[in-house]
């Protein structure tokens, strides 16, 4: 027989099935993306243990294909500081994004994406189509801190 009586409510760190792992969902509701790109690059760094990344979220104008690449390291050490194309390799996502229920777009990875604690990596949106943003301070500077990880402000072009 239990120990405790059930709860009426659902408390707020449900048991999860064997083998699945926590999730959390990081979304930025203070900021205003009101500035268009054709490609936008930012880092982020997992800061108290490795960070999972299964899918991101954005906002465009037009529901067209994009191009996601993914590499550990800061972007500002690839060849041209990000812009030479070759630098990313293979995207981890290429192909017209899902609609979510907020009206962002998600780009949900074959793959899950790591990063390792206390290690940085660089993300690269790309499309022929703006992706909508908000402007940062000062490139690299801390963006967002969930806790979990930080995301830096990065740069902006105007052709994928």
């Amino acid at each position: 027989s239990p120990s405790l009586m059930p709860s009426t409510v659902p408390s707020d760190s449900p048991s999860l099935p064997p083998g699945k792992s926590p999730t959390k969902k990081f979304i930025t509701k203070e900021r205003n993306a009101n500035q268009k790109a054709k490609g936008i690059m930012y880092q982020m760094k997992a800061e108290t243990g490795d960070v999972n990344i299964e899918k991101i979220a954005f906002k465009t104008k037009d529901n067209k294909d994009v191009q996601v690449y993914f590499r550990l390291g800061s972007y500002e050490t690839f060849a041209g500081r990000g812009m030479d194309a070759n630098a990313w390799g293979t995207p981890v996502f290429n192909g017209i994004p899902d609609e979510s229920l907020s009206g962002l777009r998600e780009a949900v990875f074959d793959d899950v994406l790591t990063i390792p604690q206390g290690e940085v990596a660089s993300f690269y949106l790309a499309s022929k189509k703006e992706i909508m943003f908000d402007e940062g301070d000062q490139e690299f500077a801390i963006a967002d801190d969930s806790g979990d990880f930080k995301i830096m402000t990065g740069a902006a072009m105007k052709k994928p």
